[in-house]
């Protein structure tokens, strides 16, 4: 029997060939994919065309709906027995699972919170005080605003940031974007500006976050809410802000709402110089009707009816 020192390289490397996936390959989260989505479907549950990792199945006349990241499942169905069923029914699929079913549900990061008025409030309040633990700059001073008066300027004579302050900026600023799309679009704004200066912040720049950051310490709880059992009412608001930007270039804001909350927010640079205010309002209508769309598909595929979409 050959030794393993038979099959090593001249530079000390040795090549195998797995015979299952392995946790931090390229392939093994595809691989990962395949083997739940075939589960689910093997369940008689069908993907969304416009979102694969969203399924359902109809059981009796009401549906069941699973929501796939990574190797979390997020499940919903109007009856609690039949949830628990179909929970069970994939569990078994797999060595094992871990379930959670109170009112309030950690998923992500976030807090989902059933109320008592039958409403649901969506929050990462966890994430955000973990956040300012980790933020080294005192805050001594209270704010009622995200943004500075001056946010889009550059100011490219600012002093450069150390390295050590350069890779705190970027990583406080990355972990504010994942909180921003997902229940802070109050901060998407200065968050989003902040990421493109990521890499060549300067001390103008930290002066920014440091705004930010003394706003969140003054709002850590801030959630998104959302109504339940009246009807979608998908709605659509959209603006610019003309010529902010260096170059003349404008940007746009789009935030979706449905049920009363907040399901999708951008803030970005307009890719092309327009010559009014109001061109820039088109450019940005053109973007938001872009978004609207695919959550009017998705909604549809999902057997809902988001009525008739308005766009402000």
């Amino acid at each position: 029997k050959p030794s393993w020192k038979d099959y090593v390289n001249g530079d000390g490397t040795l090549v195998v060939r797995l015979r299952r996936a392995l946790y931090g390959c390229k392939q093994s989260g595809k691989l990962w994919f395949d083997k739940l989505s075939k589960t689910l479907c093997d369940l008689d549950y069908v993907a969304n065309p416009v979102d694969r990792c969203v399924f359902n199945k109809m059981i009796g006349d009401k549906q069941c709906t699973v929501a796939i990241h990574v190797d979390d499942l997020y499940m919903t169905h109007i009856s609690k027995e039949t949830l628990k069923s179909e929970v069970k029914t994939i569990g078994r699929k797999f060595s094992g699972y871990k379930e959670q079913d109170d009112n309030t549900i950690e998923h992500l990061g976030m807090n989902i919170t059933r109320k008592h008025d039958c409403g649901y409030v969506v929050d990462m309040i966890g994430f955000t005080h973990k956040a300012l633990s980790m933020w080294s700059e005192p805050n001594t001073r209270s704010g009622i605003n995200p943004a500075v008066t001056d946010l889009f300027n550059e100011y490219d004579s600012s002093p450069e940031l150390s390295a050590s302050r350069k890779e705190e900026f970027h990583s406080m600023v990355a972990r504010l974007l994942f909180m921003s799309i997902r229940t802070r679009p109050d901060i998407h704004v200065v968050v989003s500006y902040l990421m493109t200066r990521a890499t060549i912040a300067n001390v103008n720049d930290w002066y920014k976050l440091v705004q930010l950051m003394t706003y969140l310490k003054c709002s850590p709880d801030y959630g998104i809410g959302f109504r339940a059992g009246g009807p979608l009412k998908l709605e659509v608001y959209c603006d610019a802000s003309y010529a902010c930007h260096a170059g003349a270039t404008s940007r746009t804001g789009v935030i979706i709402m449905m049920a009363g909350g907040v399901v999708a927010v951008r803030s970005s640079k307009q890719k092309l110089v327009t010559q009014s205010s109001t061109e820039a309002e088109l450019v940005a209508i053109n973007e938001g009707a872009t978004m609207a769309l695919a959550h009017i598909q998705f909604l549809r595929l999902q057997g809902l009816d988001p009525g008739v979409v308005k766009i402000h």
